[in-house]
């Protein structure tokens, strides 16, 4: 953050407390009746919560209204404050922390299932028909700390499928596969920066009364990939 549109300020601190406590739920099942299949299913239950975490730096662009309200910095200048400063006990300056307190943790979804079937199917020469399938749900969770309602990812689902012909004792096999067919597009990390309006309109004030004509930080991410269709050949001729 760049209080007062002036010298950035670098800020590195540790959560005051958090509290998490969940349960999981796994199991595998391979039916006697039908040789070569099996079923994998597992599903985790998370409540990840910051119990405490004053002093957390400030987005940029975060006013004082947005819960920019701790450690007042006071203005070098008191003559000229800077645009959007705050009055407090008569000194002119910016806010540069918020608390957020009672927001959860980041990349902590309260709900992941992960659930799929394979099946090797024998053939004639020794050959095996494989069907696998993996698929995934996450319910929403926050990619970087804060309050903004797009720090959080959507909830998703994802799944995967596979089909192989394998040759006698697996020396070769031909495998069409298919990855996140959903095409849902999710990002693990992210974080909050304004590349493109602090370039194009500089003037971002952070922590005072108003924003600043760059307005508030943008949140960039990592994004995953999205769906993805692959036929592979796999040769073992030493097997």
């Amino acid at each position: 953050p760049t209080p007062g549109g002036g010298t950035p300020v670098n800020r590195t601190l540790n959560a005051g407390a958090a509290r998490v406590y969940g349960a999981e739920l796994e199991f595998n099942y391979a039916p006697r009746s039908i040789e070569g299949l099996s079923f994998q299913f597992s599903a985790a239950y998370t409540h990840a919560r910051l119990l405490a975490f004053g002093d957390a730096p400030c987005y940029g662009g975060q006013t004082f209204a947005m819960g920019c309200n701790q450690l007042f910095t006071p203005s070098a200048n008191q003559a000229v404050p800077g645009a959007g400063a705050i009055t407090v006990d008569g000194v002119s300056g910016f806010y540069r922390a918020q608390d957020l307190g009672g927001t959860p943790m980041v990349r902590a979804p309260k709900w992941q299932v992960n659930f799929g079937f394979a099946y090797d199917m024998p053939l004639e020469n020794g050959w095996t028909l494989s069907f696998t399938n993996t698929s995934q749900y996450s319910s929403r969770y926050l990619t970087t700390p804060g309050r903004r309602a797009d720090f959080y990812a959507p909830s998703y689902f994802k799944t995967d499928f596979g089909l192989a012909v394998k040759g006698a004792e697996d020396r070769w096999e031909v495998a069409f596969i298919g990855k996140n067919l959903t095409n849902r597009i999710t990002a693990s990390s992210c974080t909050s920066s304004n590349v493109a309006n602090g370039t194009n309109f500089g003037g971002q004030i952070t922590g005072g009364g108003i924003g600043g004509p760059a307005g508030i930080d943008e949140v960039g991410c990592y994004a995953d990939r999205g769906r993805e269709l692959w036929l592979r050949l796999t040769l073992r001729p030493f097997n």
